[in-house]
């Protein structure tokens, strides 16, 4: 027992020891604190919640309603399409319920592409979270690409949507608004949803609408009784004045009412295939000009800018400067053409040394002196065609060794020339686009050759013609301009990533025009 109290007092005296020497650390440590290291902890500490707050201060969101189409019930409804942006990498993520489409996952795709070409804003900067909600079982099709759009833009340039307004609308190339189907159920869906005003696109597209219907395209049409209509005063809008597409051609639309021509109804956000419904109903014109049964505000808008105008109060339409032609573009062309004209008199001189019957059916001489002298390019080009032409009788008048010759005497003229054009250094911009310029013509010459039929006097002529063409606009080479750094891995990346851009807008066009 006594050995056992000994022990039991040496480990209390231990653990004072150790309460001793833990009290004396924990004072140090909070006089460590209290200097110089805790100024770096405070420091820290407030880096940390800056880099947590900053992501929040500069994420920016938006919020648009999408009109939608039931495909069995044949009703219109509404979805909510929210957008987060924030600093990121160009990531666009889609966060959906129901499911989406593909179709419609490539609408988004393609509608941040518009919208940032739009603001000319270099959107690999940031990620784009898109969120949709909705009732209907699945969500999809293209035609929510303008919402989209517009939804893009005001996030990117922080501006405010009303609320109370709604579209429908395909996006095309040049923020062109794009025809759909269901705008009855559309527009009916919007009104039982509080909606005061919907935009709908301008452009009809029908193949039993004659071109002079197509002419009276409506731009603006207010449908029930407008001075019921509660909210904010919206802007003045300029007449969209976009193209009509119709069996017969393209034909402008004047602001003159007419009614939509809608043709087929989807689930979700409308796909207009029209495959959906008979073809009695796909036909009828289902939204007429003017009705009373509702009192709701419908515009027509043909572009994306005319859509902005209405939602946020902003004119987005942008003024083209004239085309400053520089003065050494001027006179290399004027030299280009020259030569490719003198040329054609030396070709014409052969042809009436050899006695060869030629008829300027195409009238290429007289369209030459009605230029005028400032059109070089466009006289170039006359006399290129012209060229093919003559030099194409005088080869159908060769033997076949004649021939031969020639055939193997352009392939060595075309190689030759292609080799020294990809030895070229390219210092400056103007060398890069001559390159391009120049090795497209050069490579349709090598292409011609490479036929089957290459030595046909017509396709003869046209290769020899061709790489004649493309050593006279070689003479761009060496011009003074912006100079130029070149990467052959950021070339690769940035051709790999247009040629994804190409596939991806061909992939919605086919959706858009099956």
């Amino acid at each position: 027992m006594a050995k056992q109290n000994n022990a039991l007092q040496k480990s209390s005296s231990q653990d004072s020891s150790q309460n001793n020497s833990f009290t004396k650390s924990s004072t140090t440590t909070v006089r460590s604190l209290s200097g110089v290291p805790l100024l770096v902890f405070l420091l820290l500490i407030s880096l940390l919640t800056l880099v947590v707050t900053s992501s929040v201060v500069f994420a920016e969101t938006g919020h648009i309603v999408l009109l939608t189409v039931n495909e069995q019930e044949h009703t219109g409804g509404t979805a909510d399409l929210y957008l987060t942006v924030q600093p990121g990498n160009g990531a666009i993520f889609i966060d959906s319920f129901p499911l989406t489409r593909v179709d419609t996952q490539s609408s988004i795709r393609y509608a941040n592409q518009i919208a940032c070409d739009m603001l000319q804003e270099d959107c690999s900067r940031y990620d784009f979270y898109y969120t949709i909600r909705a009732n209907s079982a699945l969500v999809g099709g293209p035609s929510a690409g303008a919402a989209i759009t517009v939804l893009t833009v005001a996030v990117l340039d922080d501006q405010s949507l009303d609320q109370e307004t709604a579209m429908t609308g395909t996006i095309n190339s040049g923020g062109i608004i794009g025809p759909v189907a269901g705008i009855e159920q559309k527009i009916e869906g919007a009104r039982m949803a509080g909606i005061k005003r919907v935009l709908i696109p301008a452009i009809i597209v029908d193949e039993n609408v004659s071109k002079k219907q197509a002419a009276l395209n409506l731009t603006r049409s207010v449908v029930g009784n407008a001075s019921n209509v509660t909210g904010p005063k919206m802007p003045a809008v300029t007449p969209a004045v976009p193209p009509v597409i119709t069996p017969m051609g393209v034909v402008p639309a004047p602001s003159s009412p007419f009614p939509v021509i809608d043709s087929s109804v989807d689930s979700g956000v409308d796909s207009g295939a029209g495959s959906n419904l008979p073809v009695e109903v796909q036909s009828r014109n289902i939204w007429p000009t003017k009705s009373s049964k509702n009192g709701i505000e419908v515009f027509r808008v043909g572009t994306v800018e005319d859509a902005l105008k209405i939602f946020t109060g902003k004119d987005y339409t942008k003024t083209l400067q004239p085309l400053q032609i520089p003065d050494s573009y001027a006179k290399t062309m004027d030299s280009i053409s020259e030569e490719i004209c003198d040329r054609t008199k030396e070709l014409e001189n052969t042809i009436d040394r050899l006695r060869i019957s030629y008829n300027d059916t195409l009238n290429y001489t007289s369209r030459m002196l009605a230029l005028p002298k400032d059109r070089a390019y466009s006289k170039a080009s006359l006399c290129f065609s012209k060229n093919i032409d003559l030099s194409e009788l005088i080869i159908a008048n060769e033997t076949e060794e004649m021939r031969e010759e020639r055939y193997r005497s352009v392939r060595i003229m075309v190689a030759d020339f292609r080799r020294e054009t990809k030895e070229k250094s390219l210092a400056t911009i103007n060398d890069l686009e001559t390159y391009a310029i120049v090795m497209e013509r050069a490579n349709e010459a090598q292409d011609m050759l490479d036929e089957d039929d290459a030595k046909v006097p017509r396709n003869l002529a046209y290769a020899q013609e061709r790489i004649g063409s493309a050593k006279s606009w070689a003479v761009f080479f060496g011009i003074p301009g912006k100079s130029l750094m070149i990467d052959d891995a950021y070339l690769r990346r940035t051709c790999l990533a247009k040629l994804a851009e190409a596939d991806e807008r061909i992939n919605y066009l086919d959706l858009v025009m099956p």
